[in-house]
């Protein structure tokens, strides 16, 4: 599920989602109205977003943006930028495709809440 939907989502239903990742997503920060940071205000579970550091719809800036939004609605999470990683890093059909980056995330949700796979075994 593309993180548009996984915030708005959890935002409509809070009590049922505790956790949601998003790899490589878009811009998560817009000035329109139907950008996807204004559904943080429900959210209730926490966030790991990897952006990549290459990507023309998510600019450092609006990372930082999307940053700020969780932090000033106290949402728990990670917001990270993968180091020479493109739009599309996880994706194993693609030429940018990063097989590390790609399972960052499990290995990040493994060594911080002690379930899953362990951050040294390789996710198949």
């Amino acid at each position: 599920m593309g993180a548009r939907f996984a915030l708005h989502v959890m935002s409509a239903l809070p009590a049922e989602f505790v956790a949601a990742a998003a790899i490589h997503p878009s811009a998560l920060v817009t000035d329109q109205p139907d950008s996807p940071h204004h559904d943080l205000d429900g959210v209730r579970g926490e966030l790991y977003v990897a952006f990549a550091e290459t990507d023309r719809s998510a600019t450092p800036e609006s990372v930082d943006r999307f940053r700020e939004e969780l932090a000033a609605r106290g949402i728990k999470g990670v917001v990270e930028t993968l180091p020479g990683t493109t739009h599309g890093f996880a994706m194993a059909d693609l030429p940018v495709y990063d097989r590390e980056a790609a399972e960052r995330w499990v290995r990040t949700h493994a060594s911080s809440s002690g379930g899953g796979t362990s951050p040294e075994e390789p996710v198949v």
